[in-house]
């Protein structure tokens, strides 16, 4: 099945750029630990949201989509995929 490695290609294209990102605005990296993040008490909430927007609306979102529009016909995927912004306007 392709769509496992696609997936993996798209979320590690994603984590990149995001990296790029961060080293462009300048971010000292010295500074981050991801210890202390999963660690202390009062950073919990924002490592749980950290992991669950990575795994959960990113890779997941991603293996669902790239499976679904890979079982169908190319006609279909296309409306589907060109109606992405009016269903991004609505919620």
């Amino acid at each position: 099945e392709m769509a496992l490695s696609i997936t993996a290609v798209q979320c590690g294209v994603c984590a990149l750029s995001c990296a790029f990102w961060v080293l462009a605005d300048g971010v000292d990296l010295g500074e981050v630990n991801l210890l202390k993040l999963f660690s202390e008490e009062g950073m919990r909430t924002t490592a749980a949201a950290v992991v669950f927007t990575g795994a959960v609306t990113t890779a997941m979102n991603r293996y669902v989509e790239t499976t679904a529009l890979g079982r169908m016909k190319s006609s279909e995927a296309s409306v589907i995929l060109a109606t992405e912004p009016i269903w991004a306007a609505v919620f």
